[in-house]
């Protein structure tokens, strides 16, 4: 946004919108008028009908966003065993698509776990019908189950590890690192063992995944950390659970899918490394809550048309390869005509890939 003025004097938009407005001040205001909720909800209810046709699979995570700024969802914050001053961003996908659905933020200093109900509730309001979520370990409590189970929504969560029943299940199925449990994940070998869980007065199918390299790594770590009172009696250390996860879902699932389909949702983690690489979300040079509000709204447009420009590009090139390459796709201007350069071998290959035309000449 820093350089807005400068790319519009070199971009052919200058020629269909000679009018525009690019100064800091006019970009300022646009952001505050494009955080207006009654904007945002006008947005949604344009946008959701277009990707959702019926119920859909969701995926939810959130992210932090460190900031200076003086707003009311702005706090400290502790996550990944680190406190900052920050916003949680909380994006929901759809997982089959992989487009981004809605967001919401929340102060840094409200946990994930609260953050569940007022989500889905929100979505509902604009028009998201849920039918199953993934969700993060940091969303998991028998309250979000209730939640989850009450509204018919089918799940997969993670169980922590910190849980009275994730240590039943370790220590009730020693038995799984056995050939009976072996499945293929990739390149990798995996052990999953399908076992019976209650929860919030409710069974529901939990799945023992043990990951044999993972478990390896972590039992080293662990045996480094305790350096040379590893052999010491009293600094005994339980590695049971090295290597393992409890995945819960509402829904009985093959042994050989539980895994991939807990990994789709890395779908969230891409867009949100999108947002902070490609898109420059931080650090984030806002002012105040309004242009805030109006910032995270064209994030997550961008995010939508990153989207698509992917999906039209497959995997032969990526958004800045194609940024850089089509940067250099020049033209004369004229009185009433501009006319393109011939485009370069690179340029011609992009184009042929996104079905994308460049005229001989454009009048202006």
């Amino acid at each position: 946004m820093r350089h807005t003025e400068n790319w519009y004097n070199g971009n052919y938009i200058k020629h269909l919108y000679p009018k525009a407005q690019t100064t800091s001040q006019d970009i300022s205001k646009f952001l505050t008028h494009l955080g207006r909720e009654n904007i945002q909800r006008a947005f949604f209810s344009s946008y959701i009908p277009l990707v959702c046709t019926g119920k859909s699979s969701v995926v939810i995570d959130s992210t932090g966003l460190p900031n200076e700024i003086n707003m009311s969802v702005t706090d400290w914050g502790y996550h990944n065993g680190g406190i900052e001053y920050e916003t949680r961003l909380i994006l929901a996908v759809e997982r089959l698509s992989e487009l981004p659905l809605y967001f919401r933020y929340v102060a840094g200093n409200v946990g994930d776990v609260s953050t569940l109900a007022t989500t889905i509730f929100e979505m509902k309001k604009h028009g998201i019908t849920t039918s199953s979520a993934l969700i993060d370990v940091g969303y998991y409590s028998e309250a979000n189950l209730k939640l989850l189970f009450d509204a018919e929504i089918s799940f997969l969560i993670r169980l922590p590890s910190n849980r009275v029943v994730y240590k039943e299940v370790v220590v009730q199925n020693m038995d799984v690192e056995s050939s009976r449990f072996v499945v293929a994940f990739g390149k990798r070998g995996l052990f999953v063992k399908e076992v019976e869980v209650g929860v919030c007065g409710k069974k529901v199918f939990g799945y023992l995944v043990l990951d044999p390299q993972r478990r390896g790594q972590e039992i080293s770590r662990a045996v480094l950390d305790m350096g040379e009172n590893a052999s010491s009696v009293e600094a005994l250390v339980d590695f049971s659970g090295c290597g393992k996860m409890v995945l819960l879902s509402s829904v009985q699932l093959r042994c050989d899918e539980v895994v991939p389909l807990y990994y789709t949702g890395q779908v969230v983690e891409r867009l949100f490394g999108i947002a902070k690489d490609d898109l420059g979300i931080l650090p984030l040079r806002m002012y105040s809550e309004p242009n805030f509000k109006g910032f995270m709204m064209l994030v997550f447009i961008s995010l939508i048309v990153l989207c698509g420009v992917k999906a039209r590009l497959g995997k032969k090139f990526s958004i800045e390869q194609v940024l850089v390459a089509l940067r250099n796709l020049k033209c004369k201007v004229f009185e009433d005509q501009i006319i393109p350069s011939e485009v370069t071998k690179e340029q011609r290959l992009i184009l042929e890939t996104t079905n994308t035309m460049v005229p001989k000449v454009s009048g202006i």
